[in-house]
């Protein structure tokens, strides 16, 4: 009888487990889906530049004042993007694999910038008024 109760105890807790994982893998995939819309290009929503194989994707964009860039590190590498233009521009943190890190362009003109890590890696928006 002991033996049946901590059975029934032990697949409980693993029901418990295999339920807790599965609901959080669905809620971050879908906060993820939902906060970041890669194909809407207007100001409201931005726009997305993914970090992958040590390259900006898309390395060039073209947008409107007031748009917002999130950059997503989705190497395993970490990663600083820094301003090379004569222009204040972006300048993030260090991001570890899937940091984010957001930059509105709030004025017209061209902006380059690149990897403080690594200086192969390049990019550059063009912003229009």
């Amino acid at each position: 009888m002991k033996n049946t109760i901590i059975f029934i105890v032990v697949l409980i807790i693993l029901g418990v487990g295999v339920y807790y994982f599965v609901f959080n893998k669905s809620y971050i995939n879908n906060t993820m889906n939902t906060n970041i819309n890669t194909t809407d290009t207007t100001a409201e929503s931005g726009m997305v530049v993914n970090i992958k194989d040590f390259a900006f994707n898309p390395s060039t964009l073209n947008i409107k004042a007031g748009t917002k860039i999130t950059w997503i590190n989705n190497d395993q590498a970490q990663h600083k993007i820094i301003s090379v233009s004569d222009e204040a521009g972006p300048s993030s943190d260090v991001l570890s694999q899937n940091d984010t890190y957001t930059y509105i362009f709030k004025k017209a003109g061209n902006f380059e910038y690149r990897c403080s890590f690594h200086p192969s890696m390049t990019g550059s928006v063009v912003v229009t008024e």
